[in-house]
């Protein structure tokens, strides 16, 4: 038998002969990969360089941009230090840009372009901003701007901002691909080594390790096969599990893989759905016109860029149900850095949109509520410049909205002797956070237009969430309530001069009158007897109408005395304790005489319960004689009758007769003072009006209380209620 090991090593060597003239040629290939690495690395690296110049010079023009808008909308000159400043930085940012831009050829074109419209618009920008004054009116934004033929002007910011931000892309893809491929030629050098040391072991090696070896590989091979099934296993459950939908097409916009949120806001299932165009699938439109809009597959395709969705998009189902979406679309790379299709993502945004749109909403009811607020609505900074000046704060202080805005606080409506303590006070919150009136309501002066100070009263409140701070102050001018105020002092000062002067007249006048109705009926009782003692019988009747008169006149006097001392607030409650029973015995020896007058007939009827009472005996006395005295002179030849009750722990005494002449509708004036239900009633019976007044004010003193009732036909009734114990004794 042949040597089979030999004629193995025999074969392998014809076999392998072959692989030696391969290794060769592999040895010179990867000599010639070699070459181009370096111009590989220099590439990746100027590329990115240009990337990172890119930024800079986007940062430098975002900078010009804002401190030009805050310049226009502030007024602020320091905006336009801040604007030169971005400018001189601009300068070197471009020229580092242009020099890593000349080793990258892929963005000479485009930097070209770009050059010429920076240049363009800041030959635009800068006389704008350096010949801008306060005074001047703000000129409109550059973005959007037409001249008076209505075109646009030549460049725009954003235009310059979209064609760097291009550059950049292009130089990270020109990076991105210098990278790939100095890895691709690390990776062949790599490999064409290994494979050359893997064919030089074969070819000194035995056949059995030859074998083993196959074996190996074998082994591996479907390990790696197997990794690779569970890594797209892995993959494919993690992109189903994503919250947002997802569809992939291929180079030429066909879909090849939908995950299940894209099913669900599509209506299609991914097995009907690869292989059709995405345009087909994915039915997109504008919410607000209804005009279908292509998702920007082609444009990422051609251009390699991700791109957003277009605004107000909505997606269709298949059923016609509408939904708003919002999303974008990226490229998907292969190893080369070749794109191989797009991934398309967006997402519901229905709850997001109602709440942009609550708050569109909630924002108008407010600036709504504060323009139309009656109350003058200020707000202001952290640094006390006005914000906000509502129509009631035009009115109150003369300024326009347009002249108060941005305008310190301080300045413009605070009087020059308050600036001091409000500056001071204003500065002290912000460093400490401890406020002294913010939250409460003060009364202090305000400054109109034209230095005049008005009083006002003024609210302030910190807007929450606010950071800086931003306050907001509700003012009112109060000029007609301190007036109206003032105007009740005095009118209150008068009214109490006047009832003091009143009550010191009564007192005057009682004392005065007091003293000779004393002596009238001093002497007259005098003569009286003179007269029974001598018989001249015909002058008694004289002397009692001059008595009588004298102790009606006496009775007046002391009414109007009583009411005086009622009104002062100096009558006085002598509270004693006494059988009610007694009491009514007594008044009915005292109140038979009133009766007589005008021949009626008074019964007094008494409860056997009634007690004893723990008050002032003379003035329940007082009241129910003014009650017998009322019924008594309206009354004539009538029965009357006085009734007196235990009702629990109180004491009622009620007055009834049928006395003509009392009008219906006048039953509210009878307790008033020097007031009676007829006006002839005066004349016809006599009287001032007084008693049921005072015997009102007499029982609320006790307690108690007198009420007046009337039936159709009849006079009215009057009832007086007092709690059996009171505490005294008081005035």
């Amino acid at each position: 038998m042949p040597d089979e090991p030999q004629e193995f090593a025999t074969s392998m060597g014809r076999t392998l002969r072959p692989l030696q003239i391969v290794l060769g040629v592999i040895a010179f290939i990867i000599l010639l990969s070699l070459v181009p690495q370096g111009s590989y690395e220099g590439t990746a690296k100027n590329a990115s360089a240009v990337a990172m110049s890119v930024g800079e010079v986007e940062r430098h023009i975002a900078e010009m941009e804002s401190a030009q808008e805050r310049l226009y909308s502030t007024g602020d000159v320091r905006n336009r230090d801040m604007f030169n400043a971005a400018v001189a930085e601009l300068q070197p940012s471009l020229s580092d840009l242009y020099q890593n831009a000349a080793a990258v050829p892929q963005v000479k074109n485009q930097l070209a372009q770009v050059k010429s419209d920076i240049a363009s618009w800041l030959g635009q920008v800068n006389p704008a901003v350096t010949n801008w004054t306060p005074t001047t009116t703000p000129p409109s934004p550059t973005s959007g701007q037409t001249d008076a033929n209505g075109a646009r002007p030549s460049t725009e910011p954003d235009d310059i901002l979209l064609s760097l931000s291009q550059i950049a892309s292009t130089a990270g893809s020109a990076a991105d691909s210098a990278s790939d491929k100095l890895n691709v030629a690390w990776a062949l050098t790599i490999i064409c080594l290994g494979l050359i040391a893997l064919a030089w072991f074969l070819m000194v090696s035995s056949r059995t390790s030859l074998v083993a070896l196959y074996k190996h590989a074998v082994s591996t091979r479907d390990s790696q096969i197997e990794s690779l099934r569970r890594n797209r296993s892995l993959l494919v459950t993690t992109l189903h599990g994503i919250g947002d939908a997802l569809v992939a097409t291929d180079a030429a916009g066909r879909i090849t893989f939908m995950n299940p949120i894209a099913e669900k806001m599509t209506g299609w299932i991914e097995s009907d759905a690869v292989g059709k165009d995405i345009g087909r699938v994915v039915v997109t439109e504008n919410d607000k016109t209804g005009a279908k809009v292509e998702l920007p597959v082609a444009q990422v395709l051609r251009s390699s860029v991700e791109k957003e969705l277009a605004s107000n998009l909505m997606v269709s189902t298949r059923d016609g149900v509408k939904k708003p979406i919002a999303g974008h679309a990226a490229p998907i790379w292969e190893e080369g850095g070749a794109v191989t299709g797009t991934a398309v993502l967006f997402r519901d945004i229905t709850d997001r949109k109602g709440a942009r749109e609550a708050v569109r909403t909630s924002e108008a009811h407010k600036e709504a509520i504060i323009e139309n607020a009656i109350e003058c609505v200020v707000m202001m900074d952290h640094e006390g410049r006005i914000i906000e000046f509502n129509a009631a704060a035009e009115s109150t202080f003369g300024y326009s909205r347009s002249e108060a805005l941005g305008r310190l606080v301080a300045d413009l409506i605070v009087p020059p002797s308050l600036r001091e303590q409000h500056t001071r006070g204003f500065k002290r919150f912000l460093q400490t956070r401890q406020p002294s009136i913010l939250g409460k309501r003060v009364e202090m002066k305000g400054m109109r237009k034209g230095g005049a100070e008005i009083p006002i009263e003024l609210a302030i409140t910190e807007v929450p969430r606010q950071d800086p701070p931003v306050f907001a102050t509700f003012l009112r001018d109060i000029s007609d309530r301190k007036a109206a105020e003032a105007a009740l002092v005095a009118a209150k000062e008068a009214a109490e001069a006047e009832s003091r002067d009143k009550s010191q007249f009564l007192n005057n006048m009682s004392d005065e009158l007091r003293t000779p109705l004393n002596a009238v009926i001093g002497y007259s009782e005098m003569l009286q007897d003179e007269i029974r003692e001598r018989k001249p019988e015909e002058f008694v009747p004289d002397l009692k109408k001059i008595n009588e008169a004298g102790r009606h006149l006496l009775m007046l006097v002391n009414d109007v005395l009583d009411l005086s001392r009622i009104e002062a607030g100096k009558m006085e409650l002598y509270v004693e304790t006494f059988e009610v029973a007694d009491m009514v015995q007594d008044m009915d020896v005292a109140v038979q005489p009133l009766a007589a007058r005008n021949n009626n007939r008074l019964k007094i009827t008494a409860a056997s319960n009634l007690g004893s009472m723990n008050s002032d005996r003379l003035k329940i006395r007082q009241c129910i004689l003014y009650l017998v005295n009322n019924a008594c002179k309206f009354a004539n030849d009538r029965d009357l009758e006085l009734q007196v009750a235990r009702v629990g722990a109180k004491i009622r005494f009620r007055m009834s007769d049928l006395s003509p002449g009392i009008a219906e509708e006048a039953d509210d004036k009878l307790a008033e003072a020097f007031a009676s239900a007829n006006p002839n009633s005066t004349l016809r019976f006599g009287g001032h009006g007084l008693g049921l007044v005072i015997a009102r004010h007499l029982c609320e003193m006790m307690g108690g209380d007198l009420v007046g009732e009337r039936k159709v036909g009849h006079s009215p009734s009057y009832t007086i209620t007092l709690p059996d114990k009171i505490n005294g004794p008081s005035k």
